[in-house]
């Protein structure tokens, strides 16, 4: 635990480094997860990638992936796949000589998350969850061709604005996101304890419509 505490000072500072020590403990003897609520405004004229023969970008009905279920590394169980089909989610892919190499998902109603609740999202509002890229086929991002037939998809469906979350003391991925195009648009999280779950959100969050729900 030092070593990961001294890594993170070294990496972000002394006041991230606290920050970190501080969450993990709320979140493991408290209860208590806080999230960053992020946002994007999507493109509606999207680059159109250039890509080698034999490959393509589709947008697939969960139903159509069940043949990839048999490959472990792509993470798509015939039990996920049923659970997205009855949400009305969507999934955008990468194919390279017909095989899955790279995706992400779309969920178009209440989605699943973490301690049984679920993300609820205003209109006109997408949250995109799932990303992947085989190991094999990383470095060659695929996954930015995929985002941008995604933006295209969605922007033609009426949709003007991804949103997602991310835990408050994630430094790296907040980062990451803030230089995709990203921009913080409030907070919520929740606490769990005494047998129940209860969920919060800041003003900027409950403007995007964004919140965490016990059922769908």
């Amino acid at each position: 635990m030092f070593e990961y505490f001294r890594g993170t000072y070294q990496r972000w500072g002394l006041g991230k480094a606290i920050y970190l020590k501080i969450m993990t403990t709320l979140e493991r003897y408290v209860g208590i997860h806080l999230f960053v609520i992020h946002s994007r405004r999507l493109d509606e004229d999207p680059p159109v990638d250039a890509l080698p023969p034999g490959d393509e970008i589709r947008v697939f009905e969960p139903n159509d992936l069940s043949r990839f279920t048999q490959n472990p590394q792509l993470g798509l169980s015939e039990e996920f796949l049923r659970g997205a089909q009855d949400r009305g989610d969507v999934c955008v892919g990468y194919l390279e000589g017909g095989e899955l190499v790279s995706y992400g998902w779309l969920g178009r109603s209440d989605t699943p998350m973490e301690a049984g609740l679920h993300i609820r999202v205003g209109q006109r509002y997408i949250y995109g969850y799932k990303t992947l890229t085989l190991p094999s086929h990383r470095g060659r991002r695929l996954l930015g061709a995929v985002l941008h037939e995604c933006d295209r998809w969605l922007t033609a469906n009426g949709y003007r604005y991804n949103i997602g979350y991310i835990r408050t003391h994630n430094f790296a991925s907040i980062t990451a996101d803030r230089r995709a195009g990203n921009r913080v648009v409030g907070y919520g999280g929740y606490f769990s304890g005494f047998g129940k779950t209860r969920s919060f959100r800041s003003p900027g969050a409950h403007r995007a419509g964004f919140q965490f729900v016990t059922t769908p």
